[in-house]
């Protein structure tokens, strides 16, 4: 298993409702890891390619792809859904999962 690439995803805080005993706050629920890749892997492969667009009146201009537009953001509809559930049950301060270490 060691021949497998490994990925390291920046540091973020989870949104996850359900608690987890002794991980941090930065371990990501599933959906919110795969969510990160795919805006880390969009970042990282369109920093290096710019797109050249011609305007209305004819002229190429560079145009930033850094910003992923959102187009991820459609892996977290459930996730989302289920957050509003839960906060609308529950008092966020007083779920167990906001208050773990940050460490």
């Amino acid at each position: 298993m060691s021949d497998l690439p490994c990925v390291v995803l920046k540091h973020r805080i989870t949104q996850f409702w359900r608690h987890q005993n002794g991980s941090p706050r930065w371990y990501l629920a599933t959906v919110e890891a795969v969510h990160q890749l795919l805006l880390e892997t969009h970042a990282a492969s369109s920093k290096h390619a710019a797109k050249k667009v011609k305007s209305e009146s004819g002229d190429s201009k560079e145009q930033d792809t850094d910003d992923a537009n959102h187009q991820y953001d459609d892996l977290l509809f459930f996730f989302k859904f289920m957050y509003e559930k839960i906060h609308t049950l529950y008092d966020h301060e007083q779920l167990k999962s906001y208050k773990r270490p940050l460490k």
